[in-house]
């Protein structure tokens, strides 16, 4: 009732808002509050003490958890606050350029003029999905514990799906989570975001030098699981962040009336992205797998099985 009565104007009756806000409050405390919480006090008393224990625990856990609600409400309005001056700011220095709606019977020319405001997005966003896909799945899938000797479910048969995928996902997750609080860099820094995306590249050379069978050319220098493990959690933590990133500011950095169209452009890229890292993949396994210049001298480290 009192959400109605908030949107009612009291202007005129100011006297009159005030008595009934009082008087429900009242009744709300007495009925709901009171006599609610006696009668529960009363009953829990039947019950062995435990019971009495988890209802006073449970009273002070709701203030633990209405503090919390309040923090998370609070940081969560300065954030939209931040954003929206942000966007005020974006917008107001091409105030008068969004005013006009550029070739407006000629979609091509359009799309054109969305894609100059957002080139640098979505090129990041594109080469963020090529270099991710151009090691993952079919590079890092195939790490070799150092420690397989040791017959262990964690370093044997769990090692791939425990090391590569559940890590990579669950860092995936993270990045896209962080992304809603961390805005870095911000939207009207394309360029560095793009810059950003485009230094993940030295992921590819990193995981060629990891632990990985079969492999006849490149040596192994990184023979660590750990070292294996933090890149593939850097390398879908960065994923999932600039992914996200990309999608979230291509909408900010044109006209409302083009956000529709730059969003498009971004999955666009991203597709494309998936897509151009397949044959960027087989030449990653082609210069790790393939065997140039046929000297047995300049064999890799053997496997784990075979290291002393």
């Amino acid at each position: 009732m009192l959400r109605y009565l908030c949107k009612i104007c009291c202007i005129t009756g100011k006297y009159t808002f005030f008595v009934l806000t009082l008087t429900i409050i009242v009744l709300s405390s007495t009925f709901g509050g009171t006599i609610y919480c006696a009668s529960l006090f009363g009953l829990v008393s039947i019950f062995p003490k435990e019971y009495s224990q988890a209802l006073i625990i449970g009273n002070a856990l709701s203030g633990i958890f209405t503090a919390l609600a309040n923090i998370m409400s609070l940081v969560d309005v300065q954030q939209k606050k931040k954003l929206l001056e942000d966007d005020e700011a974006q917008l107001s220095d091409t105030d008068d350029e969004d005013m006009y709606v550029p070739y407006g019977n000629n979609k091509l020319k359009r799309l054109h003029y969305v894609f100059m405001k957002i080139w640098p997005i979505a090129l990041a966003a594109f080469w963020c999905n090529v270099i991710s896909f151009c090691v993952f799945p079919s590079v890092v899938t195939r790490g070799i514990s150092i420690y397989r000797k040791s017959n262990t479910l964690l370093t044997g048969p769990l090692f791939i799906p425990v090391t590569c995928f559940l890590m990579d996902a669950t860092a995936d997750i993270v990045g896209r989570i962080l992304s809603r609080w961390i805005l870095f860099p911000r939207q009207n820094q394309g360029i560095l975001l793009l810059l950003i995306s485009l230094c993940r590249v030295i992921f590819i050379p990193l995981f060629l030098y990891c632990n990985i069978h079969p492999r006849k050319h490149l040596p192994v220098k990184i023979y660590s699981d750990i070292a294996y493990m933090v890149l593939i959690m850097l390398c879908g933590f960065s994923h999932g962040y600039i992914t996200t990133l990309c999608t979230m500011y291509a909408g900010k950095r044109v006209p409302p009336q083009f956000s529709e169209s730059a969003g498009a452009i971004i999955y666009y890229f991203v597709t494309v992205g998936i897509a151009a890292a397949f044959p960027s993949n087989i030449l990653t396994q082609a210069s790790e797998v393939c065997n140039f210049n046929d000297n047995k001298s300049s064999m890799p480290t053997p496997l784990s099985s075979n290291r002393s």
